[in-house]
């Protein structure tokens, strides 16, 4: 983000993450578990041989990160 926004422009978009799909904005992913291509990878995840989105309550999905960015930006008073 530049630094030459303003705050509120700041704050809005503080802790975006790039989508995968080319979304400009971070898409809420309103789903609570995610496809996996095996059981094999599923288990990998699980047991933190790979880094995946596994289960929204275990704090798992891909908007959590950017909520948490924006959280931090937001505490230190958007000062960056």
């Amino acid at each position: 983000m530049k630094s030459d926004t303003g705050l509120s422009t700041r704050c809005v978009h503080a802790g975006e993450i790039q989508d995968a799909q080319g979304s400009p904005h971070t898409p809420l992913y309103t789903t609570t578990t995610f496809k996996f291509k095996s059981t094999a990878d599923l288990l990998d995840v699980a047991e933190g041989r790979k880094t995946s989105n596994l289960y929204a309550r275990y704090g798992s999905n891909p908007h959590y990160p950017c909520f948490g960015g924006q959280t931090c930006y937001l505490g230190k008073n958007g000062s960056g």
